[in-house]
């Protein structure tokens, strides 16, 4: 029997990630957020202590980005109902040396919010978070034109592997 892959090489493991992203995700849009490499943190009593940055703080900055922009993008009853989180995959990326650690997000916009007030909702998000820089270069938000686009953005986010990949 022929099957639909017949004379095609099998899909590596990356491909089927990048499609099962797709699948899951149905990316809208592709952005980038610029990280901290470390900040101040002033404890109870006057104490300040620096906190450097590492994957466990960046996974916890990704959680509480998409739990804070769903909030802000769900109307109010739904969101004190049933808490919906906006389908995202997100990679952390950079070394905190010679290049800055950032996060790649591949995200699905509602499809009853205009592009204005999601844009807005990032970069308000984005600039409540203390872990997440301030500036002109701190946030960069770009559309996915087409499937081959997403597909390009998925594997791209993949591209280090999925030790540092954030759902």
């Amino acid at each position: 029997m022929q099957g639909q892959n017949a004379g095609r090489a099998p899909l590596s493991l990356k491909d089927r990630m990048t499609r099962e992203i797709l699948d899951h995700v149905q990316p809208t849009h592709f952005i980038t957020l610029s990280l901290c490499q470390g900040r101040m943190i002033i404890g109870e009593h006057g104490l300040k202590c620096w906190v450097r940055g590492d994957d466990v703080i960046y996974q916890r900055v990704h959680e509480g980005f998409m739990q804070s922009l769903s909030k802000r993008l769900t109307p109010r009853v739904a969101w004190d109902r049933h808490r919906p989180i906006l389908p995202s995959l997100s990679a952390i990326e950079g070394d905190g040396r010679a290049q800055r650690n950032h996060l790649h997000l591949l995200i699905a916009k509602p499809d009853g919010v205009s592009e204005e007030r999601f844009r807005m909702a990032v970069c308000g998000v984005a600039e409540g978070n203390p872990w997440i820089m301030n500036g002109e270069y701190a946030v960069d938000i770009k559309n996915i034109a087409d499937d081959r686009e997403a597909n390009r953005k998925a594997y791209y986010t993949l591209k280090r592997g999925v030790e540092r990949i954030c759902i």
